[in-house]
């Protein structure tokens, strides 16, 4: 059996169609799920982008309050010792400032609020003297210069440009590379927004852009590639996991209730029936206990069809084993009468005193006993319906030359047999056809030659579904002496009349020293198959 003809094969193909449906929706329910993933990552890039903007413009704008404050009196600044205990006092009370200094043009520091600090530096000249009061932030500032920077705070990447840097040489090959492959067009739009764009080293990114703190710039953050594949590989997991697990789900809980509530007890009752098929053995079944109804019923039907059949083979056994008692007593009683009828002619023809009577009687008790010896061989035969034909031609020779007396010893006999097995309608003709043939070549056999014996030759023959039967005796000197008067006519025509009851036809042919007799007839249908099986 192919394993796609099997039930269980069948099963899960049936399931898997009925299941694609809910599997497509899946797949574009997560797939959806994840496109509004990456949307409402967008936006929060955005927002947050907008409120680190927010926050830094809010510290550039309190550094300039303070740098114009101080700037309305020149004349403390540029005094040493006012311009130190102003610029410390004003720091101290200021946490979101790191550092005041008043620095001139060529970078000579005048006075500071104490030790130097690097940060984000917001310069104010002031209207008396060429210095500079630098104002330096103790807080991170997206401030609107030529930069990259990757801020540990954040979990993306900050670019930080002035309207006139664009694309242009201030950027490093680095830097460049990471803007969108249409940047001029989006900066000169100039708003908060966010977008998926492929940059110009052609991997795809998150971009979000923000005007820079004090208006003169343009902030652009963006979402690394590697961790965009991270996110999208792990959105597009569940497309695939979820719905090949479910599959695989079901077809595991289909297959296994299929298989025990009816495969496997599909298979015990197969497995009783070729154990009655091949030797009408009777096997319990081991689930009859746990079955379904509808296969409880299966089984109890199978179990008593079973025993109908056993008990019906048994009756027709008895029926056949009567009737082929029946049949043998016939064929024995018919072989003893026709025994008897052979006796009661034997003894009338020691009676008779006239040659030719007796030779007529003769050959009436050689047909007699042509048909008790086939009667003899059904009756001894192992199958009524199938007869040994060579065996029972021998037996019929031997009987026909036993009561021809003296005369079989001078007799050469040369008898082949092909083994060949008839029915009872084909061999009853055929041997009394051969017994027919044989007496006319007993009455008509000589010697050819003063040197030469007698000879008779019975030949029986199965080649290409045909019979043939070839009684051939040597012509000469007559052994046998027959009285004046006597003609082969009878035989001759019964002859005839068993080949056409056999369906078959006779061919004769004589030569100086021989006479030769065939009879050849198709074997039957029946008798033909059982040969070739």
């Amino acid at each position: 059996m192919a394993w796609f003809d099997r039930l269980g094969t069948r099963m899960a193909g049936l399931l898997s169609l009925a299941l694609l449906p809910l599997g497509v929706l899946a797949v574009v329910q997560t797939h959806r799920l994840g496109s509004e993933a990456e949307e409402q990552f967008q936006a929060a890039l955005t927002a947050d982008l907008t409120q680190t903007v927010s926050a830094s413009a809010a510290r550039l704008s309190h550094a300039w309050g303070v740098a114009d404050a101080l700037a309305a009196d020149p004349k403390v600044l540029l005094s040493p010792g006012d311009c130190e205990r102003r610029l410390s006092g004003v720091v101290s009370g200021q946490p979101s400032l790191a550092a005041l200094s008043v620095v001139t043009e060529s970078g000579q520091v005048i006075c500071r609020s104490g030790s130097s600090v690097s940060g984000a530096v917001v310069e104010v000249s002031l209207a008396e003297g060429p210095a500079v009061l630098r104002v330096m932030l103790a807080e991170e500032v997206l401030l609107p210069v030529r930069q990259f920077t990757t801020g540990d705070a954040r979990p993306y990447d900050v670019l930080v440009l002035k309207p006139d840097s664009g694309t242009g040489s201030a950027l490093s090959e680095e830097q460049a590379e990471k803007l969108p492959v249409r940047w001029e067009d989006l900066a000169a739009v100039r708003l908060s927004a966010s977008f998926v764009a492929r940059g110009r080293d052609g991997e795809r990114r998150v971009y979000a852009m923000a005007p820079a703190p004090d208006g003169e710039g343009l902030v652009l953050a963006f979402w690394q590639p590697s961790r965009l594949s991270s996110s999208a590989l792990l959105q597009s997991l569940p497309a695939l996991f979820y719905p090949l697990a479910m599959w695989l789900v079901t077809i595991s809980v289909a297959f296994i209730v299929v298989h025990r509530l009816v495969l496997r007890h599909i298979r015990s009752v197969l497995i009783r029936m070729r154990a009655f098929s091949r030797n009408r053995r009777i096997v319990d079944d081991p689930y009859f206990d746990r079955l379904p109804a509808e296969l409880r019923e299966l089984s109890e039907t199978f179990s008593a069809m079973t025993e109908t059949l056993l008990r019906d083979e048994a009756d027709l056994q008895n029926a056949v084993h009567e009737k082929t008692v029946l049949l043998r007593e016939v064929h024995h009683r018919v072989k003893n009468n026709l025994q008897l009828i052979a006796s009661i002619m034997n003894m009338q023809m020691r009676k008779c005193s006239e040659p030719e009577t007796r030779l007529v009687l003769r050959r009436l008790q050689d047909r007699v006993i042509g048909l008790a010896t086939v009667h003899r061989s059904l009756y001894e035969a192992a199958s009524l319906s199938q007869v040994r034909e060579d065996q029972l031609l021998k037996q019929v020779v031997t009987q026909l030359l036993a009561t021809s007396g003296e005369a079989a010893r001078q007799i050469e006999l040369n008898q082949t047999y092909d083994e060949v097995t008839l029915q009872p309608e084909q061999a009853m003709p055929l041997a009394l056809a051969a017994t027919e043939a044989v007496t006319n070549a007993l009455k008509y056999i000589g010697r050819p030659g003063p040197d030469q014996s007698a000879r008779l030759g019975v030949h029986l023959r199965q080649a290409e579904g045909q019979i043939t039967l070839e009684v051939s005796n040597s012509l000469g000197v007559p052994i046998m002496s027959l009285p004046s008067g006597t003609s082969d006519g009878l035989g001759s025509d019964l002859i005839n009349a068993f080949a056409v009851q056999l369906d078959g036809r006779t061919e004769r042919e004589m030569s100086e020293e021989d006479y030769v007799l065939r009879v050849i007839f198709p074997l039957s249908g029946q008798a033909s198959a059982e040969d070739a099986a």
